[in-house]
């Protein structure tokens, strides 16, 4: 049986989910700003979408990335689509809500993966690995 694991409890109240969260996911990262980064936003974009619409956005991709584009498959409606992966920007606490205001004027074909951690709100269970 899974047992909750409260916030004094969770390694031995050093830090919290959402701190480890941030030392083991954004370790050597920074915000623009210098601080310590609290979100990441990863910008794809579709093949086919961005090959007709911003074909120089793909050239200089091209030369940012050694001559090569850096095309991942994710799976969106439920079939492998080829996405191009645009660019990967952090955010402290502070700049978290310019970020988002920056991503939600992005167009709409553009998928945007937001990591902010493990959620506040929920209980971290750990589970042993025989269950």
């Amino acid at each position: 049986m899974a047992d909750n694991i409260h916030r004094k409890k969770f390694m031995d109240g050093k830090e919290t989910p959402q701190e480890t969260h941030r030392r083991v996911v954004y370790a050597g990262r920074k915000c623009p700003c210098g601080l310590p980064p609290a979100s990441r936003a990863i910008t794809f974009a579709p093949f086919k979408e961005i090959w007709t619409r911003e074909p120089e956005r793909v050239s200089w991709l091209i030369q940012q990335n050694n001559g090569q584009i850096p095309i991942v498959e994710l799976n969106t409606n439920g079939t492998p689509e080829k996405f191009i992966r645009l660019g990967e920007v952090f955010a402290c606490d502070i700049c978290k809500p310019a970020l988002e205001k920056a991503m939600a004027g992005l167009p709409s074909w553009v998928l945007v993966d937001w990591d902010e951690g493990p959620d506040p709100r929920n209980k971290v269970q750990i589970v042993g690995a025989g269950v």
